[in-house]
């Protein structure tokens, strides 16, 4: 039986509080170093690690009103006084921002309701996509070499052609340095719109959406709420504007749990294997999704060897070029004074840390992970951004894309501590332990 949790600690707001310091800390100057944000990250990073220890063997409750309320003025307030896109200026560029802060407002109005408001729902999502595209438009050329890569390898898809064969045009020399789901993804929408971004905005709204579904009845208000953060955080559209991954990430994860408590474990052996084939990272999170027993080591390794066996065309077609975009580039990669971790705070400060103090603490929270965390859905999520946000924090270069991953994945977990943490039986029963279902009270 699970015991209760001591009268002073509440875990839905401690996870506020890590969504809250790691969001603003990213957002302090665009993901990049600065004292202030250094320690913002760092104080999220601590928070999640006291959510890991203590989560196992107490009561799971979803966030309490006051939490999500809290939550939700931070994403207002973040987002009146952030231009909604950084390089650009100009009447979308307006819009984009009047936009993103009334959608902001409404989200901020739903914390504040306790009825269940899928019309409100609906309306954050056509604002988040109205936002988004008029965000693109204000800026319809990204410099960043990220744009450029995933420009040209959706279009090297399009035609059979290996994504991984040339350094294309803005390229700044650089080959794909992520895995091939990132372009192949992306294609469709670089077809239909000519522009890769539309689809990590598809993706991000397809997060939102997931998120709001994860529990079928009762309808919860919190997981409406939860699914609007996801939307509204400060500098959202920044990571959609420079056209980094992790959008998609978050997306396949949070359809990864989806299927697992709709009881199709196929389709989440589907998505954890697309996840792995987007970015090289996300191999941090299967000694956690092989110990999560709803998922198991052996759906975790289907996922794995699907995966690997889906790498081989691109691996077989150009083996060298493949192994230095995807693989020496990223290993080689010099430390940055503006990386938003320890380890540039570190260098300013006149020290030499080592790169082996990566894969040392990665290793240590992997092993806490799977020796303090329940195995459950909450476990799951919140190890993987434990996890994820311990390698930012250690790392040479760690910006605003790596940490947004971070913080979708706190709202996830938020998310799976309002639902039960096993999958339903084809007559609907539970298997397992419940979490304590609570409507925003």
């Amino acid at each position: 039986m699970a015991r209760k949790w001591p009268a002073r600690l509440d875990l839905g707001l401690l996870a506020v509080g890590a969504w809250a310091c790691v969001s603003l800390g990213a957002a302090v100057r665009h993901g990049t170093y600065t004292p202030v944000a250094c320690v913002l990250v760092t104080a999220g990073v601590l928070l999640l690690t006291v959510i890991a220890l203590v989560l196992a063997g107490h009561e799971v409750r979803p966030p309490s009103r006051f939490s999500l309320l809290l939550a939700c003025a931070i994403a207002l307030a973040s987002t009146a006084l952030s231009p909604a896109v950084r390089d650009a200026h100009g009447t979308s560029q307006t819009i984009s921002h009047l936009v993103l802060t009334v959608g902001a407002v409404v989200l901020l109005a739903m914390a504040g309701t306790k009825r269940y408001t899928p019309q409100l729902h609906i309306l954050l999502v056509v604002l988040a996509v109205a936002a988004g595209i008029f965000g693109i438009r204000a800026y319809p050329h990204p410099g960043i070499d990220d744009w450029n890569i995933l420009q040209g390898s959706a279009r090297a898809v399009l035609h059979f052609q290996n994504s991984y064969g040339a350094a294309w045009p803005g390229a700044k020399g650089h080959l794909l340095p992520y895995l091939p789901a990132s372009a192949v993804l992306l294609t469709p929408f670089w077809v239909v719109f000519s522009d890769v971004r539309f689809g990590l905005l598809a993706a991000l709204v397809l997060a939102s959406l997931v998120i709001s579904r994860l529990q079928r009845a009762p309808r919860s208000h919190t997981l409406l709420v939860l699914s609007g953060l996801v939307l509204f955080y400060p500098w959202v559209m920044y990571g959609i504007e420079d056209s980094w991954p992790e959008p998609l990430m978050l997306a396949l994860i949070a359809s990864m749990v989806l299927a697992i408590h709709r009881g199709r474990p196929g389709l989440a052996v589907v998505c954890f294997a697309l996840a792995l084939l987007t970015k090289q990272h996300v191999a941090l999170l299967v000694p956690f999704a092989a110990v999560w027993p709803a998922f198991g080591w052996r759906r975790a390794l289907a996922s794995v060897l699907a995966a690997a066996i889906a790498l081989v065309p691109w691996v077989a077609t150009a083996p060298h070029m493949f192994w230095q975009g995807a693989v020496v580039y990223n290993l080689t990669l010099p430390p940055r004074a503006d990386s938003l971790s320890l380890f540039t705070a570190a260098s300013r400060a006149g020290h030499s840390p080592s790169f082996a103090i990566v894969p040392i603490g990665t290793l240590v929270v992997l092993v806490l992970g799977l020796w303090k965390l329940p195995r459950t859905a909450s476990g799951f999520v919140f190890g993987s951004a434990w996890i994820l946000a311990v390698f930012n924090l250690l790392n040479k270069q760690s910006f605003f894309n790596e940490w947004s991953l971070v913080v979708g994945l706190i709202v996830l977990g938020m998310a799976t501590m309002t639902v039960a943490d096993h999958p339903r039986t084809a007559a609907g029963s539970a298997l397992g332990t419940h979490a304590v279902e609570h409507q925003i009270e």
